[in-house]
């Protein structure tokens, strides 16, 4: 049996989070806004946060160059958020992290989200991506509200041979 390549996990994983990253970014709607970070790195940080972690996942089909990777989104809010003397009405703790949460399903239910992670990585395309688990817990003073993705992806620039309108360039293909 052949010795078959490493999947380029890490190089993939870290395009997937980075174009999850951009998307959630770019769409936050919360005030005061969620700090953001990628990784699995991100468990001292602060609350409110939105943390996004990918990991590798099969080649399907073998050799094709097509992964399903696992992409973990959790928002962590605090029942012991600071309070912002900028605003003239405070936000309750439970209510800003049910806004944060509400922000990321939101992001996640748009016709065009896949062709935003396609738009926001180079070299990074989203076929489809499922639901898999979905889960809310309190620990001590901390909420915990994590989606994970199964993400069908490919690590390079698709374009269809045929241009999507008029005689321009090809455009990227829509989710």
């Amino acid at each position: 049996m052949p010795l078959l390549p490493s999947p380029p996990f890490n190089r993939l994983c870290a395009k997937a989070e980075r174009a999850f990253y951009e998307v959630v970014v770019v769409n936050q709607v919360a005030i005061p806004k969620a700090a953001i970070f990628t990784g699995f790195c991100s468990d001292e940080k602060v609350a409110p946060r939105i943390e996004i972690s990918a990991h590798g996942g099969p080649e399907e089909p073998i050799r094709s160059g097509n992964y399903k990777l696992r992409v973990t989104i959790t928002v962590v809010g605090s029942a012991d958020i600071d309070e912002d003397p900028l605003l003239i009405e405070q936000v309750k703790a439970k209510d800003l992290h049910e806004v944060n949460v509400g922000t990321v399903f939101d992001i996640l239910a748009v016709a065009q989200v896949n062709d935003w992670l396609n738009r926001a990585v180079p070299e990074f395309y989203v076929f489809s991506w499922l639901a898999v688990d979905i889960d809310h817990h309190v620990e001590g003073r901390t909420f915990r509200d994590t989606i994970v993705l199964e993400v069908y992806c490919c690590g390079a620039a698709i374009v269809p041979e045929v241009p999507l309108v008029g005689s321009g360039s090809p455009e990227t293909p829509p989710g």
